[in-house]
């Protein structure tokens, strides 16, 4: 005899696939694989957002990682009492990572642009899944020190445009 599923696990169930699915497009999780995925998917919970809602702000300190279902926002700094856009991000894309290997405050803050559906995954429990599934900690190691290495490239290319500009000003 097959044990019953209720309308309720099914729903469920359908859930964490979908999740799992979704999380393969992230790139902060492009090197995960699927059965380790769903452990991420069982702990992330939907929030929805309406436009013009603070998800975040700068100088606090973050508690989630943010990766974006449907819709889009705006990652902001503020400096002499003005907000500035330092970027836009859309679908698939995640914000708050380092918020959840450290307890420093955020570098900047995040405003939905339009209604936004976000997955949010605790730092909590973000940490508990790590430390049972180290291989996860490892692929998204491997992610960072790739987006560090963009950065790094992208950060000689402005200085070389910086002073290129400078020595055509003098």
């Amino acid at each position: 005899m097959r044990p019953e599923v209720s309308l309720a696990d099914t729903g469920r169930l359908f859930t964490i696939l979908e999740r799992i699915l979704f999380l393969k497009g992230v790139d902060l999780f492009k090197n995960v694989d699927t059965e380790r995925l769903g452990v991420i998917a069982e702990i992330a919970r939907e929030i929805a957002i309406e436009a013009g809602e603070v998800i975040s702000r700068e100088g606090e300190t973050g508690e989630s990682l943010y990766i974006i279902k449907e819709g889009g926002l705006r990652i902001t700094k503020e400096k002499e009492g003005k907000q500035y856009t330092l970027k836009n991000l859309v679908e698939g894309e995640c914000f708050g990572v380092f918020s959840i290997f450290n307890d420093r405050p955020r570098s900047s803050g995040a405003l939905a642009n339009e209604r936004t559906l976000l997955l949010e995954i605790r730092k909590n429990e973000f940490k508990k899944v790590l430390i049972a599934n180290p291989e996860i900690a490892y692929n998204i190691l491997e992610i960072l020190s790739e987006r560090i290495s963009e950065m790094d490239n992208e950060i000689v290319l402005l200085n070389k445009a910086l002073n290129e500009n400078l020595t055509n000003n003098l």
